[in-house]
């Protein structure tokens, strides 16, 4: 069970992303692709985030790699959301929860910005 503290922490990172989204001119009315990024501890840990990610619906994929000589296993989880407050904190509060069933680590959510407005301008400061 997540604590108050880690809720609150994710809703600020997830308020920051928001922001940011705002800022370059995302269309926030429109539907983005959330790619949610997790480090799983092992490949068994890793195919069962994917499996019960796909039994809830989402897509979702799973990746081995070396680093630094250390084994790695990531996961990413993809689900479509219009980017409001309530719809990315269910989500995102959803992916901590799975993280910590499954004792891997949840490293935030990330996505393409979308419109005909879209600028950087404001990142270049």
């Amino acid at each position: 069970m997540l604590t108050d503290k880690e809720i609150a922490q994710q809703k600020l990172k997830d308020s920051r992303m928001l922001d940011l989204l705002r800022v370059c001119k995302s269309d926030i009315e429109q539907p983005h692709i959330l790619e949610h990024f997790f480090y799983a501890p092992d490949s068994a840990t890793a195919n069962a985030m994917v499996d019960e990610a796909h039994q809830a619906g989402y897509t979702a994929s799973d990746n081995h790699y070396i680093y630094e000589g250390k084994d790695v296993w990531s996961v990413m989880i993809f689900t479509p959301v219009t980017p409001d407050e309530n719809g990315v904190n269910s989500e995102s509060i959803f992916m901590l929860s799975l993280a910590r069933k499954h004792g891997a680590n949840y490293d935030g959510w990330g996505t393409m910005m979308t419109g005909d407005h879209v600028s950087l301008e404001h990142l270049e400061e």
